[in-house]
């Protein structure tokens, strides 16, 4: 009787020690899980909200610059100048390019070009040197000499083996503006051409335009996701192992004590 008198106190013992640790520890977890669903009362009563009108949203604009001057409703208006000795530029045409805002591209209309006597001659002789036909396009109303500018460059003789056919390629951002451009003749090699540069001959242009589009968004809604969720609950074992085990240490002690 004594000896199970002794192991019966030695039990109570352990119980008691392990609801002293635990017990506190869940009315402290379940108090702050109440603390923070829940808000303390003020004194004062809440005024009501009062619902304001809904505003109707902004209308977002173009984001094209609206400061830049030669921007005009869309339709955006270039000099073109050429080199026929690879110094001097002096202007050639306009050309007008209207940008749709919709479809992310445009339309160039280009004025018409015709050698005139001076002219067909300074590119006669660029040709019999082999030389490059320079030509550079930049917004009305700057001017070019002040300014880095596109500039492009195709042999002469390679254009007029092409019978004078030139394609442009006007590269914009996402403002309008221009930040490149490209020029080809459908002839790279020169050779003995159809038709020799004379005065009132004409250039043939032909021009597109090169904008940029929108890349893939990545989408963000499975790493919000997964930092609002937080790390997984604890066990009853990972919360309460030190308890366990000093709860184990006293019911030793006690037993090899008796």
């Amino acid at each position: 009787r004594g000896a199970a008198r002794g192991m019966a106190c030695r039990l109570a013992l352990v119980l008691t020690v392990l609801a002293c640790l635990v017990l506190p520890t869940n009315q402290f977890e379940q108090a702050r899980k109440i603390d923070k669903n829940t808000k303390k009362p003020s004194g004062k009563k809440a005024a009501p909200k009062v619902k304001t009108p809904a505003q109707p949203r902004a209308t977002k604009k173009s984001p094209r610059r609206a400061t830049e001057t030669y921007m005009d409703d869309g339709v955006v208006t270039f000099n073109m100048e050429h080199s026929l000795d690879g110094k001097v530029f002096t202007k050639r045409s306009e050309l007008t390019v209207k940008l749709s805002r919709t479809k992310n591209s445009g339309e160039i209309s280009f004025d018409e070009f015709s050698f005139d006597e001076a002219s067909a001659q300074q590119f006669k002789k660029l040709v019999e040197s082999d030389g490059y036909y320079r030509v550079r396009v930049y917004p009305k109303g700057l001017a070019g000499g002040n300014h880095a500018v596109p500039m492009a460059s195709v042999k002469a003789c390679s254009l007029e083996m092409s019978n004078f056919l030139e394609a442009l390629t006007l590269h914009v951002d996402i403002y309008g503006n221009l930040v490149a451009l490209d020029y080809k003749t459908p002839f790279h090699v020169c050779g003995r051409p159809k038709k020799k540069v004379s005065p009132n001959t004409k250039i043939r242009s032909k021009g597109r335009i090169s904008a940029p589009t929108e890349g893939r968004k990545p989408d963000l809604t499975k790493l919000v996701l997964a930092e609002n969720k937080g790390p997984p609950p604890k066990t009853f074992f990972q919360k309460y192992w030190m308890y366990m085990l000093i709860a184990g240490l006293v019911f030793l002690t006690t037993s090899g004590g008796g």
